[in-house]
């Protein structure tokens, strides 16, 4: 097939027409060889049905008188049969009675036994007056009728060969009428590309559908030069258009630029984009090098993986000058050339007003009255037991004492490790490393009081085969914080408290899921669970830290959580970290990991 593709449309009417003929010859050779062959046995047949009939008339005295000379006589009659090679007279015992064979036949009384194969066989029973007294048995070798056809299959090889050289001389003659004015279009059309001349036509008086092919390719010169009119007219707009962007783009009072992903360089930018980030314009270098501190990048970028694009994100960046910068940027990235198009716009006055003066003061104030409440109530409650103590008399109730002070003073070494953490959280940068999530979990369990974990059903589910990486010490601190407060806040007299940890490991992320039946959260302290300091149960005895410091980690590894409460009958914590051996990921990190 692929040859013929290949092929000239000369020769290719060529061989379809050659094809067609050969192949109306060949079925007509083979109807008429199986045409030959059936008529040709049928005559043969019903001649030595005859031949049959006529030796049976003529063998009934011979039979009846037991005359086998007589016999003999009347079957060698046969002998001007050529066709015959063996004839026979049977009783009606099927006993040999006479026998005759052809000149050059194998000389075998038996023969008409086996003579299925390689002979026709005509029995004839032998009658007379309604009394069977034998029949009579011819075989006509085969190959007569085989020597038939063949005569037959000679002449039409000769009449295939003359037909087919006369189809290869009227073809040659034949084609042209086809050939050549598709040809000669072929020509027009080379001449046209070759000098992109698209004014012509090609005049013709070709009728059918060669003619209509004529006229087709006169109305695409048309239609080519119709579009070559109008690409000129395009391209002056598109001109005109990309010299009004230009100026738009150079004179724009937002910043527009264009970020290689996989290397943090600037591939492109307008004065305004400069201008806003405060440095010399620089094309070879990470834009993020630039800056002391880069805030907010990393949930920037998350969540344009994770959607293609972004929409007034805000980001914080201190220059080299120490100078804060909020910028608002939008934008989408092009996941095939991996780059990011965007544009961005400085709002450092808004944000410097609204949020940063605000949200300090709040939490300073915050922090200080709540860090001195709870520094300095176990204290007061150790100098009240210390005064008690020095009053009693009973070692026994001294003991209490002492327990009651050992209570007080570990919930402020819970206070300070909080405080300690969360201090950490801000000034340490993590390592990242392969954690395996199950024996995490295994270790912050281990970490709750047995007397409590024993009342408990505890079940882990841990799916996925992906290789996790993340900061072993913040997925740490998360997990000891939740699973802590899963168990902590269980309601007392349920005799089937539970906790159920389950954990989907992808290359993109981490899912956590941790579900209780415990005592569940107010509805109205739901919004407030992440503030310094709030303690959501009146059974709280912890710092009200937990959550917070939570919610700072997850936010310095890219995570988020989601809490699902129901007062009385449990809460859901799902949270989500991404999966940092993911290269993918890696080509963010690289983008950050001196700003986060």
């Amino acid at each position: 097939m692929l040859s013929f593709k290949q092929l000239t449309i000369k020769n290719k009417l060529i061989a379809a027409i050659l094809a067609v003929t050969i192949l109306a010859l060949l079925t007509s050779s083979g109807f008429y060889s199986y045409y030959s062959y059936y008529s040709s046995r049928k005559a043969i047949l019903n001649q030595m049905e005859v031949t049959a009939r006529l030796i049976s008339e003529y063998a009934v005295g011979p039979l009846v008188f037991e005359d086998k000379r007589g016999g003999n006589e009347i079957i060698e009659k046969v002998a001007s049969i050529p066709e015959i090679s063996h004839a026979y007279i049977l009783t009606k015992d099927s006993t040999l009675f006479a026998y005759y064979k052809g000149v050059n036949e194998k000389e075998d009384t038996l023969i008409f036994h086996q003579a299925g194969e390689n002979y026709f066989q005509i029995k004839n029973i032998i009658d007379y007056q309604e009394e069977n007294f034998g029949y009579v048995m011819l075989l006509v070798p085969k190959r007569w009728v085989s020597q038939m056809v063949w005569k037959d299959v000679s002449y039409l090889v000769i009449i295939f060969i003359g037909t087919l050289l006369v189809s290869v001389f009227l073809t040659q003659k034949l084609q042209g009428f086809i050939s050549r004015p598709i040809i000669r279009l072929a020509d027009f059309a080379e001449e046209i590309a070759e000098h992109n001349d698209y004014t012509r036509s090609i005049e013709h008086n070709e009728k059918g559908e060669v003619g209509y092919l004529y006229d087709r390719f006169n109305h695409l010169l048309t239609q080519v030069r119709k579009e070559e009119i109008e690409q000129k007219r395009i391209n002056r707009a598109l001109k005109l258009s990309k010299e009004n962007y230009q100026n738009l783009f150079r004179n724009s009072l937002v910043g527009i630029f264009r970020i290689d992903i996989a290397t943090g360089r600037i591939t492109q930018a307008n004065k305004r984009t400069w201008e806003i980030f405060q440095v010399e314009p620089v094309f070879d270098q990470n834009i993020f090098s630039q800056f002391l501190k880069v805030e907010n990048l990393w949930s920037l970028l998350r969540t344009l993986l994770r959607h293609g694009f972004i929409e007034n994100s805000e980001v914080k960046l201190s220059t080299k000058d120490n100078s804060p910068v909020w910028v608002s940027v939008s934008g989408r990235l092009n996941a095939k050339d991996n780059y990011f198009e965007g544009v961005i716009q400085d709002i450092t006055e808004k944000k410097k007003n609204y949020i940063e003066l605000q949200k300090v003061n709040f939490e300073l104030d915050n922090f200080v009255y709540h860090a001195s409440h709870d520094l300095r109530s176990p204290l007061r409650t150790i100098l009240g037991l210390i005064h008690i103590s020095k009053l009693e008399k009973s070692k026994t109730n001294i003991d209490k004492i002492l327990q009651r002070v050992e209570i007080s003073v570990k919930r402020m070494d819970k206070l300070i490790t909080d405080l300690l953490t969360f201090s950490r959280n801000g000034r340490i940068k993590g390592q990242i490393e392969e954690i395996n999530i199950r024996r995490m979990i295994e270790l912050s369990i281990e970490q709750i009081d047995p007397t409590r974990v024993e009342k408990i059903r505890i079940e882990i589910d841990t799916k996925g085969t992906a290789v996790f990486k993340s900061d072993p010490v913040r997925v740490g601190v998360v997990l000891n914080n939740l699973i802590s407060n899963a168990s902590k806040y269980q309601v007392e007299d349920n005799p089937h408290k539970y906790i159920k940890i389950k954990t989907d490991v992808t290359e993109q992320e981490l899912a956590l899921l941790i579900e209780d039946n415990g005592e569940g959260i107010p509805i109205d302290s739901q919004a407030k669970i992440f503030d310094m300091f709030y303690r959501a149960s009146e059974n709280s005895e912890g710092s009200g830290l937990g959550l917070y410091i939570v919610h700072n980690v997850l936010e310095k590894l890219g995570g988020n959580i989601y809490i699902t409460s129901e007062p009385g009958k449990g809460t859901s914590v799902r949270v989500v970290l991404p999966n940092f051996a993911n290269p993918e990921l890696l080509s963010f990190i690289s983008l950050i990991e001196d700003h986060s």
